[in-house]
């Protein structure tokens, strides 16, 4: 299997950072020039566009007014100490299967986020 694989994370300094992994050449034994090389500015375009999605998950009050529209309304309201509150489960009956699925997705990213920022705050210190 031949892999281009683009990765984001937090930095333990706190900055963001993309990566994109390149082995399809060496995997194929190819003497071809590296994908990464061969289309750099492909590339570093596809670098740009994932790191500004990353700091509007990982850094929601920086997000561009662009973003912000792109940005799904439906989340959780959420009790004094940050967690998401469920619904309770009369709310969703009649609920698509589609629609239950967004809401679970929904209510696991708002707990992963939360786990984010407790993330950078604990090794800030």
């Amino acid at each position: 299997m031949l892999t281009l694989t683009f990765t984001a994370h937090l930095e333990p300094d706190g900055r963001l950072a993309v990566i994109c992994h390149d082995d399809m050449a060496d995997i194929a034994t190819a003497p071809l020039e590296p994908f990464l090389e061969k289309h750099a500015d492909l590339v570093k375009n596809v670098k740009r566009k994932l790191l500004q999605y990353a700091q509007s998950l990982f850094r929601p009050d920086e997000v561009s007014a662009e973003d912000e529209q792109s940005r799904p309304s439906d989340t959780f309201p959420i009790t004094d100490n940050g967690f998401p509150i469920i619904p309770d489960m009369e709310d969703l009956n009649g609920l698509r299967k589609k629609d239950l699925e967004l809401k679970l997705r929904t209510y696991l990213g708002q707990h992963y986020r939360l786990f984010l920022l407790v993330s950078l705050i604990r090794d800030a210190d």
